[in-house]
């Protein structure tokens, strides 16, 4: 399906089928999206745009705008309609594009806005039940409130 592939680091693959991405500054707009690790599909999404500005330090980027449509985790059937960040802060853009989502969490600094719309998880093992909540918001964030999760 993919006509584009980036390769990240740690095994990690983004592909799109249409759209830009830039490496340089990795503003990107991109379409019908699968994210790989390892060679395995692991998420799905029908757009993604990402903005940001590296800071003058040449460190620190700052995420202006991220969004994301009808994402899917292909293992546990998690579904989300939207994801909207504005304002986050990372101390590393080195780690962006590590492909660690651990090591990405613990550089956020702050961040302005988190949002998710109708995401549903779906358990269809023991518990036997599914989980959904339309909005979820959170605004701000604060790097002292962050180092606590």
């Amino acid at each position: 399906m993919a006509a584009t592939s980036v390769i990240l680091a740690n095994g990690m693959e983004v592909r799109f089928k249409d759209g830009q991405f830039d490496g340089r500054s990795l503003n990107t707009l991109v379409y019908c999206v699968e994210l790989y690790n390892d060679g395995k599909l692991k998420w799905l999404a029908d757009n993604v745009l990402l903005y940001g500005e590296l800071h003058s330090d040449g460190k620190r980027w700052t995420v202006k705008a991220f969004e994301a449509a009808n994402l899917v985790e292909v293992d546990d059937g998690l579904e989300i309609g939207r994801v909207v960040l504005r304002d986050l802060t990372i101390k590393d853009k080195v780690k962006l594009l590590a492909g660690n989502p651990d090591l990405l969490a613990d550089d956020f600094t702050d961040i302005g806005y988190f949002g998710l719309f109708d995401f549903v998880s779906r358990h269809d093992g023991a518990a036997g039940f599914d989980t959904y909540f339309h909005t979820f918001e959170i605004a701000p964030l604060t790097g002292a409130i962050l180092s606590l999760a």
